[in-house]
Parts: structure tokens; sequence; C-alpha cells
């Protein structure tokens, strides 16, 4: 990977060129650290023809370079913890950077989601761990500005969405947002985050106030923040 990197640095390597490499390094199981700079570089060109969350996510398993650099990082071998951290962050990177396809951003979220949700470890239902996934990205600690708070919003919507295929309706997405509130306050109540570091207030600077989204987002907050004192 140094030398890799290196090539790259000096344009001896584009950085798809060194994608190609890294793909076939995880197919072998190598352990190495993929940047997510060579993640997306495997991203194929056609993703951004898919009409659906659920076309792009096909996109990416039937790409040969995309599969095996996702499939090595994703693999069942690991915690499902260590699945969740690998994601988030790029989840993040992806958000924050507005250059960044916000659709190979849902594409490639939802791509996880497919492979872990069937994963012995890991939470139901599904919408508690896209939530969780989601409140991981949001509580890294750096600033979090409105535009990437919204960009997360229009993920985890599409993520919800694509969990829930062909069924979805009004009443699962406002379910789903009930379920987020909950565990966002879970999450800054166990980590006593307050402020502008708690996960609840980033995501509010994602909605914008006097909307129904917010309206329900922030009542949600509030009955989970009142459920909460009551079981202490």
């Amino acid at each position: 990977m140094d030398i890799l990197n290196a090539a790259d640095e000096k344009d001896l390597l584009s950085a798809k060129a060194v994608a190609k490499y890294v793909a076939r390094l995880c197919s072998w199981r190598v352990q190495l650290l993929v940047q997510p700079r060579y993640q997306l570089a495997v991203v194929p060109d056609e993703l951004s023809q898919a009409k659906t969350v659920a076309a792009g996510v096909d996109t990416l398993q039937r790409d040969e370079l995309c599969n095996a650099v996702f499939s090595g990082i994703w693999h069942h071998g690991k915690s499902y913890m260590e699945l969740q951290s690998h994601v988030a962050p790029l989840i993040r990177e992806l958000a924050e950077n507005l250059a960044n396809s916000i659709d190979s951003a849902i594409a490639l979220a939802a791509f996880w989601v497919s492979k872990v949700r069937l994963y012995p470890q890991a939470p139901t239902p599904t919408d508690v761990l896209i939530s969780l996934v989601i409140l991981q990205a949001v509580s890294i600690n750096r600033p979090m500005s409105n535009a990437t708070a919204q960009r997360i919003w229009t993920i985890f919507r599409k993520l919800i969405e694509f969990a829930h295929e062909p069924r979805m309706d009004d009443a699962i997405a406002d379910k789903s947002v009930k379920t987020l509130a909950e565990v966002a306050v879970g999450i800054d109540q166990h980590h006593k985050l307050t402020g502008d570091r708690a996960t609840a207030e980033r995501l509010l600077i994602g909605l914008t106030r006097g909307t129904s989204d917010y309206d329900k987002f922030k009542t949600a907050l509030t009955i989970a923040e009142r459920k909460s004192s009551q079981t202490r």
C-alpha cells in the first residue's frame, strides 16, 4: 500500500488504477486499510444511471472491483461493531464533501445495509440499525454544518425507503423518525452529549424550523426524553 500510495501521490497511477490493485488484495483477504479515496474510486460510473436506490445497490453488487473491495472490508468475519465503525465515517465524509454525489453516498450506505442487516449480531429491527449507523456518523467529533446535516437526513430517509420497499408509506416514515429520536436521546444521555455535541441537536440543524419534518422530529425527541426520565 505504501508503494501504491506513493505512485498515486506522484501521479504515476490514477486513483482508479490503485483501486484495482486494492480490489485484488481485498479479494485475497489481505488485511489492509483502504483509504476513502480508493473506496470511492471503485464506484462505477454506471451508478449515476440508477433510477432507484435498489438499482444503485444492484449496480455496486454487479461491479467486480466494487464488490471485491467492499466485500473485503465488510466481510462477516468481522464483528458487527467493526462493520458499523467503518461505514459511519465514510457516510460522514461523503455527506460533508458537497462535491460527492448524494446518490453515490446513498447507494454505498444501502449496499452496506444490504450486506449487514442479516448478520447475526446486527441490531434489529432494521430501522434501529440504520439509526445507529447514521447517529455514529453524526456524532463524529467535528463541527456539523447545516448542509451536511441536510444530506445526512436525505441518506437516512432513502435508507429507510430501501429497507421497507415495496411497503414504504407515511406511517413507516413517521415511525422511523420516532426510532431515530429514541436512539439519539439514548446515545446523548449515555455519552452525556450536550449542546452542539448532541446528536439530536446536530440532526435538528438539518431541518427547517416550522416545517412538519422539524415538528415531527422535535416532538419525537421530547417524548423520548420524557420516557427516558421516567425510567431512570
